[in-house]
């Protein structure tokens, strides 16, 4: 179920507190000009970005300094990570999409998909991997085939 916060988020909103997480794990803090580069904006779009996030309770900021996740925010921010790799996961591993393309792909679709659909979607990756291919039901090869339509 979504929080109050968590369900008035925009997709943009949703990449900033991605953003942030991320560049807090890399490298402690997160400052404006790092956020603006990791998501390819300008400045002043991420000043905006941060004074809404701000006003939700999402994150700590204050002109000129280091930005931070809320405990909220954190909490948003893990969600959107799990759907993020969830779906990566399920593009590389089930359609074997290239891992760029799969990133990229993730990043889209994670704004518009609910949390009780990833947990299943990870259901369905570890069923395949255990039950498929670690079991040997079906070769690598073989599923390559059936996915890509060349199978005989």
């Amino acid at each position: 179920m979504k929080t109050k916060n968590e369900s008035k988020l925009t997709s943009n909103m949703e990449d900033y507190l991605e953003a942030i997480m991320n560049l807090e794990k890399a490298n402690r803090v997160a400052r404006v000009k790092d956020i603006a580069q990791t998501l390819q904006v300008k400045m002043p779009s991420v000043t905006g970005a941060l004074k809404v996030l701000r006003e939700k309770s999402l994150i700590n900021y204050e002109k000129n300094s280091f930005i931070s996740l809320t405990k909220e925010g954190l909490k948003i921010s893990k969600k959107i990570l799990n759907k993020h790799q969830t779906l990566t996961r399920f593009l590389e591993t089930i359609l074997l999409i290239p891992n760029g393309r799969a990133q990229d792909m993730a990043c889209k679709m994670e704004h518009a998909i609910d949390c009780d659909t990833v947990k299943r979607m990870t259901r369905l990756i570890d069923l395949f991997e255990r039950g498929m291919m670690e079991s040997g039901k079906i070769s690598h090869k073989a599923w390559k085939e059936h996915i890509e339509g060349t199978a005989s």
